[in-house]
């Protein structure tokens, strides 16, 4: 109680601030081995350039990644088992039309761990919003039952085109905009705290009947956010 009391305190004196550090999960078509220390970041989840950036992969399909910060630590550190399986939100659209993704290939390599996972694919449906003055009408998100996992049963899906940059489009349409492919990457038993943090994703996409396979390097970075 004292403890809650002096930090009320502190933080209400003018001019204060202190400093929180973390870790989180980067990501990019550049391989990076070694974690980094960033400095003040503003932004954290997906805003953030730095931990949740969009890649435009050269066969015009752009990826936006999300991955909860919780997965960086280890899961007794985080004292729930709800967090051993991975998920990583996923937004995907192409600046081009006929172009499909197989979503029944999708793997990640810890290289570090020396482990190989097969990776799910849950597309999320769209629904109407409990808040559609905030996040619109129809918006994706999983079925009624939120511990159901209705994974994609099929081989491949249809990237919708969007005829303007991923990075264009305020972010609470991530949810809203129909020609956005939303949906969850799920690794079974699989945590990023430690040496776990470095993987490669490889996403399977296929342009005029060819597939091409591509690599998405992740790694921890360490992040400091000024508190005032």
């Amino acid at each position: 109680m004292r403890l809650a009391i002096v930090l009320i305190l502190v933080l209400n004196m003018q001019g204060c601030a202190y400093y929180s550090y973390s870790t989180g999960s980067s990501y990019g078509l550049v391989p990076v081995d070694t974690v980094e220390y960033l400095g003040p970041i503003e932004r954290v989840g997906y805003d953030s350039e730095i931990l949740s950036p969009v890649v435009t992969l050269d066969n015009g399909v752009q990826i936006k990644f999300f991955t909860s910060w919780i997965y960086n630590y280890p899961i007794k550190q985080s004292h729930s088992d709800d967090f051993k399986n991975l998920e990583v939100e996923v937004f995907i659209t192409s600046l081009h039309e006929d172009v499909a993704i197989n979503v029944s290939n999708i793997t990640m390599e810890q290289y570090r761990f020396n482990r190989i996972t097969k990776v799910k694919f849950m597309k999320l449906e769209r629904r109407s919003s409990k808040v559609p003055d905030r996040y619109g009408v129809d918006v994706c998100t999983r079925g009624p039952d939120w511990e159901s996992y209705n994974f994609y049963e099929g081989k491949a899906i249809t990237i919708p085109r969007l005829t303007h940059d991923l990075n264009l489009l305020p972010l609470r349409k991530l949810r809203e905009d129909k020609n956005i492919i939303c949906g969850i990457l799920y690794a079974p038993d699989t945590n990023l705290a430690g040496e776990q943090g470095f993987y490669n994703l490889y996403l399977t996409f296929i342009v005029d009947g060819k597939p091409k396979t591509y690599t998405i390097y992740f790694y921890p970075v360490d992040y400091r956010v000024t508190i005032k």
